[in-house]
């Protein structure tokens, strides 16, 4: 699979309410920001099923399983995108001083802004594919919503999904659908963590996956280690996401919000939640978060999740 090349971008910094990229409906898993958790510190019971490689390279799952159907259809494509509330045509509500209704209320760039960069055509396979790679379409048959796959870690045998917190609730049942209109189970939430605008976290056990499943985005550019907040500011790189709502988008990192969260001009859309972030320096590229959410008065901006943040919290390990 070829990817398309990355522009350099840049940088504003701003505050806002936030839209949680969920297909499917408009709220977060937990709509109260209850925090919910099951501890990974054993594997589940009985052996992992030979899914993944060795934690040195790529994982790649392959199987036979027989398709997981509970029923004769696949699940129903997303609802059309919607504002805050699903009950309401009002606008989400905004804290008057910082409602952009002119541009004397955007902020002045600090250095000349760099362009920026989105491309959807070549993404519209990830809605149909024989596996689940990182950005790839997957369901909450549960919570009836649909978001993009995350990256993929470990601790010891057991292997883990990382994605958005708002996506599901604990013990839901994520699933994949291949072009064929085949359902596999992927895994189950064991964490959904979900404070708007300050943590969104869930964590989705695929050790006993009956999906196909890569570990790798879809790109040609080499990944290499892992990024945290003080190699974000040090470096200040375009920063990528990837989801298969609105494809690949890229820019300038805007803020570090707070301990888990940040912002860049790499906007997404209902949907792309859950979904992979890298910066791009040089043709390689980093693992930096996974998409969370957006405000419909700062559409050239995302919120994302630090990845580094995640995995240490959790004693998770990612896949190189």
């Amino acid at each position: 699979m070829e990817s398309t090349s990355i522009i350099r971008a840049g940088m504003l910094a701003v505050t806002a309410a936030a839209t949680l990229l969920v297909a499917g409906c408009s709220g977060s898993g937990d709509s109260d920001g209850t925090r919910v958790i099951v501890t990974l510190n054993s594997s589940p019971d009985g052996a992992p099923g030979g899914h993944g490689n060795q934690p040195t390279g790529p994982a790649r799952v392959t199987t036979t399983a027989q398709p997981y159907v509970p029923d004769n259809q696949p699940p129903p494509p997303p609802a059309a995108p919607q504002s805050m509330s699903a009950t309401t045509s009002a606008l989400p509500q905004v804290p008057q001083a910082e409602k952009p209704d002119s541009p004397t209320h955007q902020p002045k760039p600090s250095r000349e802004r760099r362009e920026r960069y989105h491309n959807s055509s070549d993404w519209e396979w990830l809605t149909k594919t024989d596996r689940v790679v990182p950005g790839v379409r997957v369901y909450n048959v549960d919570g009836k919503t649909s978001c993009s796959a995350g990256w993929f870690a470990h601790k010891g045998e057991r292997k883990i999904m990382v994605t958005a917190g708002h996506c599901g609730s604990v013990g839901d049942r994520v699933v994949f659908v291949n072009k064929q209109g085949e359902k596999f189970l992927l895994g189950r939430y064991v964490v959904s963590d979900n404070t708007m605008g300050k943590i969104d976290i869930g964590l989705v056990d695929v050790t006993d996956s009956q999906a196909p499943w890569y570990s790798s985005p879809p790109l040609k550019e080499k990944v290499t280690r892992l990024w945290g907040f003080d190699e974000l500011q040090k470096a200040d790189p375009m920063v990528c996401r990837l989801g298969f709502r609105t494809g690949m988008t890229c820019g300038d990192l805007a803020e570090i919000t707070n301990r888990q969260t940040f912002s860049a001009y790499a906007p997404g859309d209902r949907g792309d939640s859950g979904g992979p972030v890298f910066a791009f320096v040089d043709k390689v590229l980093y693992p930096v978060g996974v998409t969370s959410y957006r405000n419909d008065y700062r559409p050239d901006q995302g919120w994302f999740q630090g990845l580094k943040t995640i995995l240490d919290t959790y004693g998770l390990q990612l896949y190189g």
